[in-house]
């Protein structure tokens, strides 16, 4: 056992051992006051840091609002159009600019984007690279630059940071398949059936029996290139009965808006949201190929409409080694039950029959007529939708879904011209591709007529190298469709397509 003067010693030992000198002490009070300096403007710098990606993230907001928002007024002009979106980015940013330096942020040489579609934007009367379009319906915002000063990044070479954010929209058919090259005109009742398209030999029979009915001026559509319906790399002026077949097969393949005053000619000078389509005369082919058989250009196969899409209720049509199956599902079948008084009575689908049995189908066919026109008749909103059965609840309506839907463009004009000329689109209107018409010798004559649920089974097509002559739809009446199938955008002007954001 240690002695006591030992212990006094063990101590006095230890105490020396650990006690701080003074030159220590004051170098653990300069590391400590450069760890707490490093660690203040590190903490600065992730302040910095942090605020950018705040304004990035907003700016990221804004550019998709911007383009979004822009797309609605699509119809309105690439002008209207840029100032929109300047507008709606400027509201989400809610920079400090004065309306002049905002307009000024946009020009030229204050605000750049490399990768900016074919055609600049119009901002306050300059142009711009940060808003853009291209021919088939893409638009591009880049935000300008928005800079501030920093806290203390500086200390580490950055005494300014700055964002953007970019954001494109595509629009979009809102069906998947298109506009069809065929027109209805301003007097083409609604609910009617009518002809959308026939041969230019006059071997057609009604309702496609005369020159305003399609017979002398078919619209020629070029095709412009468009990844969406694998037209990239096409020619855009095609042989005229092949440009017909794919129009038909893949729908139109980029977007037309109603006519607002000025004239945009459909044609390969491919300048965005043309409104005015041209027609030429006797070109009697293309039908059979779109509709049916199909057809291939450099070495791309373009399936028939009706032939290439999934099929309901399908019915075979034989025609020499060749079998078509198409959809054999009748329009009054997307009519749900349970609408009782709020449609009218011929148009309820408890009394149409639940079977493709003939002659059931064809009363139901005559009894559809009946319905269209009673249900066009009265004012829009007098009614209930019509066609909104949506049995699969995937949110869309299952009529849609089908080949034998479409849209078509309404024109000003009550008749097609006399040989070339262009006709002005009104609005856009839904149709029901209904009846077939093959090898068809004038008068009254169709060697033989395929109607929707008429039949089943096989139906055997004359021969002939392309006997389709003519094909005929419903023009469904406004409101037998949800609005969003037909009418989209500001005043429903951007009619059958919707803004999708793609970037």
């Amino acid at each position: 056992m240690a002695t006591r003067d030992q212990r006094d010693l063990l101590v006095t030992h230890r105490t020396k051992h650990f006690a701080p000198r003074a030159a220590e002490r004051g170098s653990t009070a300069i590391i400590i006051s450069l760890l707490m300096t490093v660690f203040c403007a590190s903490a600065a710098f992730v302040t910095d840091v942090g605020h950018v990606y705040d304004l990035r993230a907003k700016a990221q907001t804004a550019a998709d609002n911007g383009v979004l928002g822009g797309a609605l007024y699509y119809a309105s002009g690439r002008t209207a159009v840029s100032n929109q979106i300047a507008a709606i980015v400027r509201n989400n940013l809610d920079p400090d600019h004065t309306d002049t330096s905002w307009a000024t942020a946009w020009r030229i040489g204050r605000c750049a984007d490399s990768h900016r579609k074919t055609f600049r934007g119009v901002v306050d009367g300059y142009e711009t690279d940060c808003i853009s379009f291209d021919a088939t319906g893409t638009m591009r915002v880049k935000v300008p630059d928005r800079s501030f000063r920093t806290n203390f990044a500086g200390v580490f070479g950055h005494p300014t940071m700055s964002t953007t954010a970019v954001a494109e929209v595509q629009l979009v058919e809102t069906s998947g398949r298109g506009v069809l090259p065929f027109v209805a005109f301003i007097n083409t009742p609604s609910g009617a059936l009518f002809c959308l398209r026939s041969a230019a030999n006059g071997q057609a029979s009604p309702p496609c029996n005369g020159g305003i009915t399609g017979n002398f001026g078919p619209v020629e559509i070029p095709q412009w290139g468009n990844p969406g319906t694998n037209t990239q790399g096409l020619p855009c002026n095609l042989n005229k009965n092949t440009q017909i077949a794919i129009n038909i097969a893949v729908g139109i393949d980029h977007v037309l808006i109603p006519d607002t005053g000025a004239d945009i000619l459909d044609d390969c000078s491919k300048i965005p949201s043309p409104n005015t389509l041209n027609t030429f005369e006797g070109i009697a082919g293309g039908l059979w190929d779109g509709m049916l058989a199909g057809v291939t250009v450099n070495n791309h196969f373009y399936s028939g409409r009706l032939s290439a899409l999934p099929k309901q209720a399908s019915l075979t049509l034989h025609q020499g080694s060749s079998n078509f199956q198409v959809d054999n599902r009748p329009l009054w079948d997307y009519i749900p039950t349970g609408k009782g008084s709020t449609v009218p009575a011929t148009c309820k689908r408890e009394t149409y029959p639940y079977t493709f049995v003939a002659p059931a189908p064809a009363t139901a066919n005559t009894q559809l007529a009946k319905c269209l026109t009673a249900y066009a008749a009265q004012p829009v909103g007098t009614y209930a939708a019509l066609f909104d059965l949506d049995a699969d609840h995937d949110g869309v309506e299952d009529i849609v879904h089908t080949g034998r839907f479409g849209i078509v463009p309404q024109m000003v004009e009550a008749t097609f011209p006399n040989g070339d000329g262009w006709l002005h689109i009104a609005r856009f209107r839904a149709v029901f591709i209904e009846n077939l018409y093959f090898q068809c010798l004038g008068g009254n004559v169709c060697n033989t007529i395929v109607r929707p649920g008429e039949r089943t089974g096989t139906i055997n097509i004359p021969n002939g190298s392309k006997p389709l002559d003519q094909v005929d739809g419903f023009l469904l009446p406004y409101g037998a469709l949800p609005n969003d199938a037909v009418y989209n955008g500001v005043g429903g002007l951007l009619g059958p397509y919707r803004p999708h954001l793609t970037s």
